[in-house]
C-alpha cells in the first residue's frame, strides 16, 4: 500500500466511523426525548385517576385511605419528579461526556519541541491541502482548531505557526506551546494536543485531565535527541495511574544528510536516524521505564515507535515512498486506524447505547419500587377489610334490634291514638312507616359502623300483615222477662174466693236472645308478631347484601388504584424496556 493509499484509509476509516458514531448518538437523542414524554405521559394520566378515585366518598371520609391515596400520589410525583431531574441532569450533565462518545480521544503530551505540532499537522492534513494533493481529506469540509488558552476559547480555520516549515496548523509560540490546548477533530477521531497536565493554566489543566479520563489513546511524544527526562517519566507516571493506553513517540527522529550536486553546489537532504540511533533510543526508553517500574504498563498498547512527521512532509512533496515508510508516520496511522478496531472500540461505540440503557434500567427500578411501595400500602389495609367483613353480623344484628325496636314502638304508639278513638291503620300505611324506620336506620348504623354510606331506599313489601285496629267481641245473652197478670179463677174453690172479690195472678216468663259489641283491645300484638316474622327473612337477603355492597365499596377505590396504579406502571415498564437500545 502506497503512502496515499495508506492516508486515504486513515481518513476513510474515520469517516465511516464518525458516521456509525451519528447513528447512535441520533438513536440516544430520540430515545432520551422519548423517555421524558413517556413519564409526562404517565404524571399526568396516573394523577388524573388518583384525583379521581380521591373524590369518592369512602376515600373523603376514612383517614385511613386518605392516607394510603395520599401516600401513593406523593410517592408517585416524588418518584417521576426524581426520575425527570435525574434524566435532565443526566442528559445536561452528559453533554461533555457526550463529546467523547462521538468521536475516538486521542490525547497527545509531550514537552516544547517534542515536536507535536509537526505531528498534529500532518494528522490534520495541512501538507495536503498545501500541496493541492487530492485525498480523501478533500471528503472532509474545513478542519477547524480549537485553542484554550488561559480561560479564552477561539477556533480558526487556520492557526498561524512560527516554525521552519511555514506549514500552518497548530502555534507553535512561546504562549500556546507553553500554556495553550489545541484540538481539532478529524471524522471520528479527535485529536488533542497540551503540553502536559502540569505545564497548562488551571483551567485547561482539569480539561486536560478530562481528556486524558476519556482518551481512548494517549500518545506521549518526546523529542528522540533529549528523550527521558525526569519529566517526561513524571508525566508518563501519571498516565499510567489513570490505566490509559500510551503510545510513546520518539519524534523528529531524522538527521540532515550534506551532499554535492552535479554543479558541486552542497544540499542538504533531510533523511531517518539509522536503525542503530533509532533502536539505540528505543532501547534507551525501555530500560529507563524499567528503572521507573513503568515498562510492563506503559507498554500494554503498542511499542514505542521514531516518527519525524518533516520527513514524512518531504516525502509526501517529492513522492517518496520510500522516506516515507521510513517517517513510520504509516505506522502512526495505523495505530490511530487500530483504535477503532479493538474491543475498547466496540464497547466505545455502546457507550451511548449502554449509558441511555442505564437511565432507563434506573428509572424502571424506580417505577418498581413505586409499584412495590402501592402493593404493600394496599396490603397494609386488609386486616382492616377482614374486620369489617367481621363486623357484619354485628351491624346487620344492631339494624335488626333497633328496627325492631322502633317498629314496637310505632305500633304501641298507634295502639294508644286507637284505644283513644283514632281510626285504624291500613297495611299500606304500616308498610310506609316502616319502609321509613328500616331505611333511617340502616343508613345510620351502616354510616357509623362502616364510615360509609349510599342512599337506601328499601321496599320491605310486607304482605298480609293486616289492619292495626281495635279488636272487637260480639257478646250474646238470653234476657228473661216475668210479666205478672190477673188470670181466671181455677177449680171450685178459686171460684168461690173469686165471689169475694179475690184475685188470682199468673207469671208469663218470656226469654229474648239480645248480643253486643265489645272492644277487646288493640291488635298490635299480631301485627308486631306478623311484621317480625316477615322481616327476619327480608333481613337475611336484603341488608345483607347491602352490607356486602357497602363492603365491596369501601375498598374498591383501594383496590381500583393498586389495579391501575401497579398495571399502568407495568405497561410503562414494558414501554420503556422497549426504547432501549440495542448494543
Amino acid at each position: 500500500m502506497n503512502m496515499i493509499d495508506k492516508i486515504n484509509k486513515f481518513v476513510d476509516v474515520m469517516i465511516e466511523e464518525k458516521s456509525k458514531f451519528e447513528i447512535i448518538q441520533n438513536e440516544v437523542t430520540v430515545a432520551e426525548t422519548q423517555v421524558q414524554s413517556v413519564l409526562d405521559e404517565f404524571k399526568d394520566n396516573i394523577t388524573y385517576i388518583i384525583s379521581d378515585l380521591q373524590k369518592k366518598e369512602t376515600v373523603q371520609k376514612d383517614n385511613k385511605l386518605s392516607d394510603i391515596f395520599n401516600s401513593v400520589s406523593q410517592s408517585i410525583d416524588n418518584g417521576i419528579t426524581t426520575s425527570t431531574c435525574e434524566i435532565k441532569d443526566t442528559i445536561s450533565g452528559m453533554e461533555f461526556i457526550k463529546e467523547f462518545e462521538k468521536t475516538f480521544t486521542v490525547a497527545v503530551f509531550g514537552k516544547v519541541k517534542a515536536g507535536k505540532s509537526y505531528i498534529g499537522n500532518f494528522i490534520k492534513g495541512n501538507i495536503f491541502k498545501k500541496l493541492n494533493i487530492d485525498t480523501s481529506y478533500s471528503k472532509l469540509n474545513e478542519i477547524p482548531v480549537r485553542v484554550y488558552d488561559r480561560g479564552n476559547i477561539s477556533e480558526q480555520e487556520e492557526l498561524s505557526t512560527f516554525d521552519e516549515d511555514g506549514i500552518d496548523g497548530f502555534k507553535t509560540g512561546i504562549t500556546e506551546t507553553t500554556s495553550s490546548i489545541q484540538l481539532f477533530q478529524i471524522g471520528a477521531m479527535t485529536w488533542f494536543d497540551t503540553p502536559g497536565i502540569g505545564s497548562v493554566t488551571f483551567e485547561n489543566e482539569m480539561l486536560a485531565k478530562d481528556y486524558v479520563k476519556n482518551a481512548d489513546l494517549v500518545i506521549y511524544a518526546c523529542n528522540s535527541d533529549a528523550a527521558g527526562t525526569r519529566q517526561d517519566f513524571s508525566e508518563l507516571k501519571q498516565l499510567m495511574e489513570m490505566k490509559k493506553p500510551v503510545l510513546l513517540l520518539l519524534t523528529q527522529s531524522d538527521t540532515s544528510e550534506e551532499d554535492e550536486d552535479e554543479n558541486g553546489e552542497v544540499i542538504a537532504e533531510l533523511i531517518a536516524k539509522s536503525e542503530e540511533d533509532r533502536n539505540a533510543q528505543k532501547n534507551y526508553m525501555l530500560k529507563s521505564l524499567e528503572e521507573y517500574g513503568m515498562k510492563a504498563d506503559i507498554l500494554k498498547y503498542a511499542e514505542i515507535i521514531n516518527v519525524s512527521a518533516k520527513l514524512a512532509n518531504v516525502a509526501i512533496e517529492s513522492g517518496d515512498e520510500e522516506k516515507f515508510q521510513d517517517s513510520n508516520m504509516g505506522k502512526l496511522l495505523d495505530v490511530l486506524i487500530s483504535i477503532t478496531l479493538n474491543e475498547a472500540a466496540d464497547m466505545k461505540r455502546k457507550t451511548p447505547g449502554n449509558r441511555i440503557n442505564t437511565m432507563i434500567n434506573t428509572t424502571i427500578h424506580k417505577f418498581e419500587e413505586i409499584s412495590a411501595s402501592v402493593e404493600e400500602m394496599c396490603d397494609s389495609i386488609e386486616k382492616n377489610k377482614k374486620d369489617l367483613i367481621g363486623k357484619k353480623t354485628t351491624i346487620i344484628e344492631s339494624i335488626k334490634a333497633e328496627t325492631t325496636g322502633k317498629i314496637i314502638r310505632l305500633l304501641d304508639q298507634a295502639k294508644a291514638k286507637i284505644e283513644a278513638g283514632a281510626k285504624a291503620i291500613d297495611e299500606a300505611e304500616l308498610n310506609n312507616e316502616i319502609n321509613k324506620i328500616v331505611n333511617e336506620v340502616t343508613q345510620s348504623i351502616c354510616s357509623r359502623e362502616l364510615k360509609v354510606s349510599k342512599p337506601v331506599d328499601f321496599e320491605v313489601g310486607l304482605e298480609n300483615v293486616g289492619k292495626l285496629e281495635m279488636k272487637k267481641e260480639t257478646v250474646t245473652w238470653e234476657e228473661v222477662n216475668v210479666e205478672r197478670r190477673v188470670r181466671e179463677p181455677r177449680g171450685f174453690f178459686e171460684n168461690i174466693f173469686a165471689l169475694f172479690g179475690k184475685e188470682y195472678h199468673e207469671n208469663t216468663v218470656s226469654r229474648t236472645k239480645k248480643s253486643k259489641s265489645i272492644n277487646i283491645g288493640v291488635n298490635s300484638s299480631e301485627i308486631t308478631g306478623r311484621i317480625m316474622k316477615q322481616l327476619e327473612e327480608w333481613f337475611k337477603e336484603t341488608v345483607n347484601t347491602y352490607i356486602d355492597s357497602l363492603c365491596e365499596g369501601y375498598y374498591e377505590p383501594v383496590e381500583e388504584l393498586n389495579k391501575v396504579v401497579c398495571g399502568r406502571i407495568k405497561e410503562i415498564i414494558s414501554i420503556l424496556d422497549g426504547l432501549k437500545i440495542k448494543c
